[in-house]
């Protein structure tokens, strides 16, 4: 029981300018008798949840997760962590290390030669404090009380050859992942490994033998926290930095390997709950060195040592609120909100509950003590509500109801976290301190309202939601750095100050002063002055309005006014955004006089219906106006001029078309031909108003969506499509066979199912095209002679292209007849046909763009004609037989006029015809086996290059219905060069019977095109 005592008499050589070893601690003795035996009694019974978590399968998932944390976060620490945690251990450094920790980066507080954290001695009073605080923590006895039932070795069992006498061993005792991962020099530091691996140093034994520790509850943490949050009483302008500290000092304990969270949650609960009992006077924990009655002298000390904690860190930076808030000088909600959301992780360490979550709030009656200097303006009951809205759940694993596991200090050193009911705040700045000047930092919730009364200066700094309103009573002063809905009440003689990063939504009552660096949304009323220098938007009247340089005013959502009783100023750098909405544009008027000293007028659009030409009033002053704003421009108008006119008492505002040519934001050929002939027709109505009223990168969307462009792309479908007929007959006449002895003489039917799908690639002009196709295709012939062969043919097909990024498609129904007819001489093939398709195209367009929704389609025909042959020459190989071959194709396209249906985006179209040529080089090879009596297989392999020349880019004619003016577009080219592939099988099935399967694919630069066949023929 002697291990803490004889922890601090082997590193008091080490401390050097920090005061000495806690005597309490360093006294205590294996016996506790007297008020001793009482005090951990209590302290027991405080922390009873403990032992009763093997009990339930609840519990038992606590420590499951308890151990699976620890070693997530000891093997999962950054070599900057471990060595921040290797003095964890080292007592008589505590108080350092929690210094270190609050006030990175000062030099008072840092290292000696060793490697241990020093700071300057300590006060007399407050050493005395803290060996009043921790001497009546008994921690000594209370380790062999939870350890009797052992919880950790029962749950987790010891590794082999490991014991802990007083039970609850330490993690590296049953984990091999941390034992077996201990600190080195190379992945810490050499102090960090040495406290950590050398034998009984502070009593960490890795080595195997009983490590005499006792683990639950932390006595680092209880130190650690008996240090901090006292100090944080004494000196409340750090309150958040010294319980932060602690908390990190008792993580860095898990990072060390020393404790569980749950150690650190008990020590800290346990350090905690004495501190506050003492201050309450509670017999049981009376001193003489702590409580209420030498608070003041101890803040005193304690404020001297660390040269200030009396007021807000931000009080002095802030004595100009203004400037403070405008420059950003206090951290953002977002900060705050990591911060928070820190802490509360290293309160629970997200460890599963073990009861119900949604208890009410429970605030233990001593606890407003750990918190009241923090709020020297505030009643016991608000310090409560304080306490109970910012409270962790309930149902934590060690929450025994009475509410001490549930209290989160740093959530309580940042304001309410919710206002259940209104709440009025009386601050005194002639107190000075954190009466005059204070930041509630919390996103604060709830239907209650807040009143802010006296001469006190509060800033708002977190995202607040809560729904009662804000009312500023005369002598106050309100800041805002975070977010806050209305309604907001400003009295004459109070002030609201709304920051860099300030958000205000809502109704605005000033009769007082406003004064806004951020943004202001909403209805405005009251006779008070308003300073902006921010953004400020919506409706109402305000006694006086000053833009500075720099701030932005925007009357209403879309249109509105804002009305000024007094006199309104305009500084150079000023914006005035003015919104047209069809007839009417945004009001400012004014009851007094204006003096415009420059500012820039910034016309926008709601819709785009504006009148061009029309005189807008968008300023009206009664008293007169004086000067004039310095320029008026477009929000990403590009297409537009404003211009403004001055009077005795008005601005008007115009807008008319300026001399930007539509085409200069295109960005394709065929963006720039609908460009042009939009800027042929009229400007002032019609789509040439909606495309003058488009934003810079609407135009372009505009232009697409107008083009009609389905239309090409539908006719580069159908030359396409034209090799499936070719394909079809041109198959059908290659089906002789390997030997000329396979089809003899006589009549034949034949019919082929074809199915194919595919895409054309965007060129950087048109939009990429998809295209499915479904039919059959069927004929007769008759072979003769020494195989010559004549037929006809005839199908119908179906197929779908669809333009996505043009929201277009198009279905198309065709009709197929052709004639056909080969022959051989010796290894020469010939082969030939003509063909004619006739096609209904049905189109579809769905035109959206800012202003416009419109649907537009058409159905029109076309009609392809196309003759076609090859020559190929067959070479025995083996028992295969290749074929060389060449081949050419004339493609007529010829489609009709069109006229679409649809509203003011429709279009016409006239007729077209395209004439595309296809050369084809390559070879294929075919071989023949029986598979049984009367059946033989006939696998065949062909590759071939296609050469498109002629049109490869069919063009539309196309015109707009609304405004006669032409324009042409380009489809999805054809690609010059496509390589096809082709495999199948045909089965001879008798001698009258033919089946075949086939698949074929055909890839281009930008197109490919996937293919398969079914063949049925039978010959008579």
């Amino acid at each position: 029981m002697r291990k803490f005592r004889d922890t601090i008499l082997l590193t008091l050589p080490l401390i050097t300018t920090i005061a000495a070893p806690p005597p309490a601690l360093a006294q205590q003795q294996p016996s506790c008798t007297g008020i001793c035996a009482l005090q951990a009694a209590d302290q027991e019974a405080l922390l009873a949840p403990f032992n009763s978590l093997p009990a339930t399968a609840q519990g038992r998932a606590v420590l499951d997760a308890n151990l699976a944390k620890q070693v997530e976060i000891y093997l999962n620490s950054t070599q900057a962590e471990k060595i921040a945690a290797g003095t964890v251990l080292i007592l008589p450094a505590v108080p350092a290390n929690v210094l270190l920790r609050a006030f990175p980066g000062n030099p008072a507080y840092g290292y000696n030669a060793q490697g241990i954290p020093t700071a300057p001695t300590l006060p007399p009073s407050i050493l005395k404090m803290e060996a009043a605080i921790i001497g009546s923590n008994q921690i000594v006895a209370m380790k062999p009380y939870f350890g009797t039932t052992d919880v950790y070795g029962n749950a987790y069992g010891y590794l082999p050859g490991q014991t802990d006498s007083y039970g609850n061993p330490p993690p590296y005792q049953v984990s091999a992942a941390i034992l077996n991962n201990p600190f080195t020099p190379q992945n810490s530091s050499y102090l960090a490994w040495q406290n950590q691996q050398t034998p009984g140093a502070y009593k960490i034994n890795w080595v195997l033998g009983d490590s005499n520790v006792g683990d639950f509850p932390s006595a680092h943490t209880m130190l650690a926290t008996s240090n901090a949050v006292p100090f944080a009483i004494l000196a409340p302008g750090y309150y958040q930095q010294f319980v932060m500290a602690a908390a990190q000092f008792s993580y860095d304990l898990n990072v060390y390997a020393a404790h569980y969270p749950l150690d650190v949650i008990g020590g800290r609960v346990m350090a905690t709950y004495v501190t506050a009992n003492m201050l309450a006077g509670n017999p049981l924990y009376a001193s003489a060195d702590f409580n209420t009655t030498l608070l003041p002298s101890l803040q005193t000390d304690m404020q001297t040592y660390l040269g200030g904690g009396g007021s807000s860190p931000y009080a002095a930076a802030c004595a100009n609120l203004i400037a403070c808030l405008s420059g950003g000088g206090i951290p953002t909600a977002t900060s705050y909100q990591q911060q928070a959301q820190a802490y509360r992780h290293f309160l629970t360490y997200d460890l599963p509950s073990v009861g119900p979550t949604d208890l009410a709030p429970v605030v233990p009656a001593e606890a407003h003590y750990l918190i009241a200097t923090r709020y020297p303006y505030l009643t016991t009951a608000q310090l409560d509500e304080i306490l109970a809205t910012t409270e962790l759940p309930s149902g934590g694993p060690l929450d025994n109801g009475t509410g001490w596991a549930r209290l989160n200090l740093y959530a309580a050193g940042g304001g309410y976290g919710a206002f259940r009911s209104n709440v009025t705040v009386t601050m005194d700045a002639s107190q000075g301190g954190l009466n005059a000047f204070d930041v509630w930092s919390n996103d604060i919730s709830g239907p209650g309202g807040l009143t802010l009364a006296g001469t006190g200066t509060l800033v708002l700094a977190g995202a607040n939601t809560y729904t009662g309103g804000t009312r500023v009573q005369s002598g106050s002063t309100l800041g805002l750095s975070g977010s806050l809905l209305g309604p907001l009440w400003v009295a004459s003689g109070a002030s609201f100050v709304v920051g860099r990063t300030g958000t205000f939504t809502g109704a605005l009552s000033n009769d007082g002063t406003v004064y806004n660096a951020g943004m202001v949304d909403g209805s405005f009323s009251g006779g008070g002055a308003f300073t902006n220098a921010g953004w400020l938007g919506g409706t109402g009247t305000f006694g006086s309005l000053d833009l500075r340089g720099g701030s932005i005013v925007s009357p209403g959502h879309s249109v509105g006014t804002i009305q000024v009783s007094g006199n309104l100023s305009v500084s150079a750098g000023a914006a005035y955004f003015a919104q047209v909405e069809g007839s009417t544009a945004d009001l400012i008027q004014v009851g007094g006089a204006a003096n415009l000293s420059g500012g820039t007028v910034i016309a926008g659009l709601i819709g785009h219906s504006p009148i061009l030409g029309q005189t807008y009033p968008i300023l009206t002053a009664a008293g007169g106006i004086t000067g004039s704003f310095a320029s008026a421009v477009t929000d990403d108008l590009p297409f537009l001029a404003a211009s403004l006119n001055t009077s005795a008492n008005a601005v008007t505002l115009t807008l008319t078309r300026n001399a930007v040519p539509f085409a200069s934001l295109a960005t394709s050929a065929n963006q720039a031909a609908v460009a042009n002939a939009l800027d042929a027709g009229p400007a002032a109505s019609g789509l040439g108003l909606l495309i003058a009223t488009q934003s810079t990168a609407g135009a372009p969307r505009a232009f697409d969506a107008l083009s009609g462009e389905v239309h090409a792309s539908a006719q580069s479908a159908l030359l396409d499509d034209s090799l499936l007929l070719r394909e079809a007959v041109l198959g059908r006449m290659r089906q002789s066979g390997v030997t000329d002895t396979v089809l003899a003489t006589g009549s034949s039917v034949w019919a082929q199912g074809i199915g194919t799908w595919g895409r054309n690639g965007s060129d950087g002009n048109a939009a990429e095209a998809t295209s499915s196709v479904a039919g059959f295709v069927s004929g007769v012939d008759y072979r003769f002679g020494s195989g010559w062969q004549v037929g006809l043919a005839g199908g119908t097909t179906s197929s779908t292209v669809t333009v996505r990024n043009r929201a277009s498609s198009a279905d198309i129904d065709t009709a197929h007849l052709a004639g056909y007819a080969s022959g051989e001489a010796g290894p020469w093939r010939l082969r030939a046909a003509a063909a004619a398709s006739f096609s209904t195209l049905s189109t579809s367009r769905s035109v959206s763009f800012p202003g416009v929704t419109d649907i537009a389609g058409a159905r029109y025909d076309a009609t392809t004609a196309q003759a076609f042959g090859e020559i190929g020459y067959r070479v025995p190989v083996g028992q295969a037989v290749a074929e060389p071959f060449g081949g050419l194709a004339l493609v007529h396209l010829h489609r009709d006029a069109f006229t679409e249906g649809g509203g003011i985006t429709a279009l016409a179209g006239t007729s077209r015809n395209d004439d595309v040529g296809f050369s084809t080089l390559g070879g294929r090879l075919t071989t023949s086996f029986t598979l049984s009596p009367g059946v033989v297989a006939m696998p065949r392999l062909a590759a071939s290059w296609q050469h498109a020349f002629g049109a490869a880019a069919p063009i539309a004619d196309l015109a707009f219905r609304s405004t006669g003016e032409p324009f042409a577009v380009a489809g999805v080219p054809l690609d010059r060069d496509t390589a096809l592939v082709e495999c199948g099988f045909d089965l001879q099935l008798g001698p009258q019977a033919r089946a075949g399967l086939s698949y074929a694919a055909q890839r281009g630069e930008r197109g490919r095109r996937d293919r398969v066949r079914g063949l049925l023929s039978w010959q008579f």
